[in-house]
């Protein structure tokens, strides 16, 4: 049984608050395990895990989050029964408020950061939590790794509040602190909205012949 100290930020950016949910965690899963050190977070002894965790409810539906709260524990096992609640990111692990912007750029930063775990890339999705951390704390994180502190860097660097609003926690009621913060939405490359723009298109068109043939063959009739 191994305790990982934890609030994960879920970060899903909302334009309004969101109608709270309360789930039931029956197993509780890191993405890296025992990945401790790799990331330097000042004030923080032991150094913190520092990889994404999956929560799942016995049904199966599962949440894959990133570590908010520092102070917070979860256990890395089956069998469990933990009830988690959404609740807008509005303030540190230690309770102190954070800014909308803030929020909103530590879910989007959730968002890149399991994308680079999808693709394999390690190094990426730890900067990743790595990015969040110092941006919830307003300190300096940093990591011996020289590709994941290039990584962090680029995090904190190249990603903006884009107006979507706050993220989206997982909060623990009965601690009464903030545990898991959810990925932001993605939001379609222009390419890809091109792409589907021209498929309408290409739909519309095709529905508007059949239509046209449609008529002429009534009229011959």
């Amino acid at each position: 049984m191994r305790s990982l100290f934890l609030s994960a930020v879920c970060a899903v950016a909302l334009s309004a608050p969101a109608m709270a949910a309360s789930y039931v965690f029956t197993d509780v899963a890191a993405v890296y395990p025992d990945n401790a050190g790799i990331i330097d977070v000042p004030t923080q002894e032991p150094p913190p895990w520092t990889t994404p965790i999956v929560f799942t409810t016995s049904g199966g539906q599962t949440f894959t989050t990133y570590c908010d709260d520092l102070g917070h524990n979860v256990f890395i096992e089956g069998g469990q029964n933990l009830t988690y609640e959404t609740a807008l990111v509005t303030t540190d692990g230690e309770g102190h408020a954070i800014s909308e912007a803030v929020s909103n750029v530590m879910g989007q930063i959730a968002r890149l950061g399991l994308l680079d775990a999808a693709h394999g890339d390690q190094d990426g999705a730890i900067a990743a939590n790595g990015a969040i951390w110092g941006l919830e704390y307003g300190v300096h994180v940093t990591s011996p790794n020289a590709t994941i502190q290039s990584d962090l860097d680029a995090f904190v660097s190249n990603t903006h509040d884009d107006g979507r609003g706050w993220a989206l926690g997982l909060v623990d009621p009965l601690q009464g602190d903030q545990a898991q913060i959810l990925p932001s939405a993605a939001v379609p490359e222009p390419s890809t909205w091109l792409m589907a723009l021209i498929g309408f298109a290409c739909i519309g068109f095709s529905i508007f012949r059949q239509r046209l043939t449609t008529v002429s063959q009534w009229r011959r009739k």
